[in-house]
């Protein structure tokens, strides 16, 4: 499942995109070892369909015969710094933090049972692979493997040591051997997402502080947004 969440991403270089994104392209951008390093061809990439869609918007808004299915589903364009449908997640690679509020994904794991079913299927681009991005962290040292172990009598996630060469240990040994391992699809992958700090909110309005000494400027018409969501989140608590 997915949907729409409003994404803010502020480039190294202080350059801002405020965009309605679909959720499942997070995971692929945020934990990924390219993000880590501030790839300019990462961020292209995650760039790139949202400015053919923007692209497309300019040019057919008034005739609405857009070439691109999605386009009318993010518009206007470029959007708001503010909440839509899933929330909001604010991306500062200038300053180095992350701060979220959307149900969809963490950017501090990668669920196991994401990477066995990626294993062995044939990726045009590998990076789309959990499982090959899982490797990329185990490879440099950034990830830990954790798993449910039963502690008196209640379960409780423990980070596992592995042995060896780690991803090809821990694929051997717990992700080919579901049977060996029966509650492998609680495991999880800890990423080391250094140097950024990565804060999670339980409601959208809690970041405005944050946001706010981050120095993101926003105009009238998204502090009327913001109201409106901050309203909404008080109503459903």
């Amino acid at each position: 499942m997915g949907g729409t969440v409003a994404v803010t991403l502020r480039e190294p270089d202080g350059t801002e995109h405020r965009m309605n994104r679909w959720t499942n392209t997070l995971p692929w951008f945020i934990k990924n070892i390219r993000f880590i390093r501030k790839e300019k061809s990462h961020i292209e990439a995650y760039l790139d369909q949202w400015n053919l869609m923007k692209a497309d918007w300019e040019k057919h808004k008034d005739d609405k015969k857009f070439e691109y299915p999605m386009t009318d589903c993010y518009s206007p364009y470029p959007t708001s710094l503010a909440p839509e449908g899933y929330g909001l997640v604010v991306i500062d690679m200038k300053n180095d933090v992350i701060l979220s509020s959307q149900g969809y994904t963490t950017f501090t794991h990668l669920g196991v049972a994401a990477i066995v079913n990626s294993i062995g299927v044939d990726w045009e681009d590998k990076t789309e692979s959990d499982y090959f991005r899982a490797k990329e962290f185990f490879n440099e040292n950034r990830a830990k493997y954790i798993e449910a172990k039963k502690v008196k009598n209640e379960y409780e996630l423990i980070e596992t040591e592995i042995s060896g060469d780690g991803f090809s240990e821990l694929v051997k040994n717990y992700l080919k051997n579901p049977t060996k391992n029966k509650i492998f699809p609680t495991g999880q992958i800890k990423l080391d997402m250094s140097p950024f700090e990565i804060k999670e909110f339980d409601k959208c309005g809690d970041m405005l502080l944050d946001i706010k000494r981050l120095k993101f400027g926003l105009s009238e018409e998204e502090w009327r947004m913001w109201q409106e969501w901050i309203k909404e989140e008080d109503e459903i608590e």
